[in-house]
């Protein structure tokens, strides 16, 4: 059989049958592949997993086979190839001891975070004599804290607690859920 019949019939490329086919040296005279000795050498060389081909009956795609739309699966081997790369360089970081863990963060910035909002409010108390005024800017204080916990946990993907809004262990420690950025 001509190379490009025996890659129609086993949906695969024609470049795959006639490089195989000449690494295994079944390449006749002719240019023709024997189907039989080449499918037999296939079948025992090369793991199957790995191999793409056509769709079989029904529609449904082979273990190995690429999807029928390939600019889907090129964005998809794209994304997924991201996404090792940026574990992987995460992984490097953390072996270089260059990523520091969560909860120091938090242990860190909420007791400043909450020491920081204590003086503020202590100012406040301290310094405007209009007792509407002093409540109005207390509660602008807080606000801001408040911002400040939702936009620690947006950014560091959990839905705990921030250090800020958390209180501490009784030791100056945030808790273990709390987030930090």
């Amino acid at each position: 059989m001509t190379m490009t019949a025996i890659a129609a019939e086993l949906g695969v490329n024609k470049s795959t049958v006639s490089r195989q086919a000449n690494d295994w040296g079944i390449v006749g005279p002719d240019k023709k592949v024997d189907i039989e000795e080449y499918k037999r050498r296939r079948a025992g060389d090369l793991d199957p997993a790995l191999q793409t081909r056509g769709p079989a009956a029904g529609g449904q795609l082979t273990l190995g086979a690429q999807p029928q739309d390939d600019s889907e699966f090129q964005r998809e081997r794209t994304r997924k190839m991201a996404a090792d790369a940026a574990r992987a360089e995460m992984e490097l970081q953390a072996r270089r001891g260059e990523l520091v863990p969560r909860t120091v963060v938090a242990g860190v910035i909420g007791p400043a975070a909450r020491q920081l909002r204590e003086r503020l409010q202590e100012m406040a108390r301290d310094n405007v004599t209009d007792d509407a005024e002093r409540v109005r800017l207390a509660d602008l204080i807080d606000d801001i804290f408040e911002q400040f916990a939702r936009e620690t946990i947006d950014a560091g993907g959990t839905g705990s607690r921030s250090p800020v809004a958390a209180g501490n262990d009784g030791e100056g420690r945030a808790p273990e859920s709390a987030t930090a950025l």
